[in-house]
């Protein structure tokens, strides 16, 4: 992996951690406000979620 790869892929990661922790941070305001929400369980989304960082080896 190049290092424009390597930049591009850690900006990527940064950007996933800066969402999850909106998330809960979101969840948090609405759980204080006693608003419902569709819980998942952290496990399953993880399962789910799996970035796949060689996604062009799909493309034949």
């Amino acid at each position: 992996m190049g290092s424009a790869e390597q930049t591009e892929m850690q900006h990527m990661l940064e950007r996933i951690e800066y969402l999850e922790k909106e998330n809960r941070y979101l969840k948090d305001l609405l759980d204080r406000a006693g608003i419902s929400y569709e819980k998942t369980s952290d496990s399953n989304q993880a399962k789910e979620e799996t970035f796949d960082p060689n996604q062009g080896a799909r493309i034949i």
